[in-house]
């Protein structure tokens, strides 16, 4: 109750302009991309949930931007569970950075990734490159939960 309280009043305190903040938004430019990215993981005060292709993240990405969210993320104490069709994170020491990482087999059809902030999901493409960022509290509750669920039942 007092979570669901201190979340709801985070909504309640920010000053809201439906011209400026929209609820779904779209970006197909990869700088907006990644300017939207850093920025999630800077505010993010939650673990942060990532599901999806780490290759394909990198395709996006370069090295640089991946280690500075790392570098945030670790300042902000905030860890990181993963679940990937990736064996990307294998050699990397997973614990001393905050991560947690799972991997599953990769569906056949599967091409979109998405990650779960503490306000938002954003949703992305690698072969656009594209994302969607939804801003409601109920579908980033579901998009945690269903994470959750199948983090639970992963080795």
């Amino acid at each position: 109750m007092e979570t669901n309280l201190k979340e709801n009043l985070v909504w309640l305190n920010t000053p809201f302009d439906s011209k400026t903040v929209k609820v779904i938004d779209y970006k197909n430019d990869q700088s907006d991309f990644v300017s939207y990215f850093i920025d999630a993981y800077a505010k993010s005060q939650q673990n942060i949930l990532f599901f999806g292709s780490a290759q394909d993240l990198l395709s996006i990405l370069d090295i640089s931007t991946v280690n500075l969210t790392i570098d945030i993320r670790i300042k902000n104490k905030v860890s990181h569970n993963v679940i990937t069709f990736d064996k990307l994170f294998e050699t990397i020491d997973n614990a001393k950075i905050l991560r947690e990482v799972k991997t599953i087999s990769k569906p056949t059809e599967y091409i979109s990734s998405y990650n779960v902030f503490d306000d938002s999901v954003l949703v992305w493409n690698s072969r656009l490159p594209s994302c969607i960022i939804i801003r409601d509290l109920a579908t980033v509750r579901m998009m945690r939960l269903q994470f959750e669920l199948l983090w639970s039942t992963l080795k």
